[in-house]
């Protein structure tokens, strides 16, 4: 990619690493699964499942019970 015009690469396809912390591990499992070109990556602390983080983070519990108790069972 030539990211200033010069007519000369910036950036060299090959070298393009991922580095996922906390969310980003997450979404990182998922981006490496399916993007081929992209050939390392590390996933730092990905913790469990959305449903799983906002069980355990006390915060994020009434915005769990409220998505919950909204639901209809079919």
């Amino acid at each position: 990619m030539d990211f200033d015009g010069d007519g000369v690469a910036d950036l060299d396809p090959a070298r393009i690493f991922y580095l996922g912390q906390s969310r980003g591990g997450q979404y990182g499992t998922t981006f490496r699964a399916v993007e081929p070109r992209v050939r390392v990556g590390v996933l730092n602390g990905t913790g469990g499942s959305n449903a799983e983080i906002f069980h355990l983070n006390p915060a994020s519990r009434l915005v769990l019970g409220s998505v919950l108790a909204a639901r209809t069972p079919r």
